[in-house]
């Protein structure tokens, strides 16, 4: 899945309207978290998928990205190269075992 992550601007402008509060709770899931400062409490939202890319048949292990591509690296053995704009995967390099890293 490819998610929409905030700006660094976007980022520091949420945590500038708390000031020099804490996060209060958090959890594994970014919209679960919250922000306390002066009495007040405001959820952080979560951004959403935006698109999901199939074809790896195990688990991803690895992401890598630039431009309009994605890398990826999974346990099915494959390096597949993504085109964002087309949502396809554009290459599948079989590596002959596990990849756990790409760059």
């Amino acid at each position: 899945k490819v998610w929409a992550a905030p700006t660094a601007s976007q980022v520091a402008d949420a945590l500038a309207a708390f000031g020099d509060g804490a996060i209060t709770e958090a959890s594994n899931r970014p919209d679960k978290a919250k922000k306390q400062a002066s009495g007040k409490t405001q959820a952080i939202k979560e951004r959403g998928c935006t698109c999901t890319l199939l074809g790896h048949t195990q688990a991803v292990s690895s992401v890598a990205w630039g431009g309009d591509a994605v890398v990826s690296g999974s346990w099915d053995h494959t390096v597949r190269e993504w085109d964002v704009e087309t949502q396809t995967c554009a290459t599948t390099l079989s590596a002959g075992h596990a990849v756990t890293s790409v760059a």
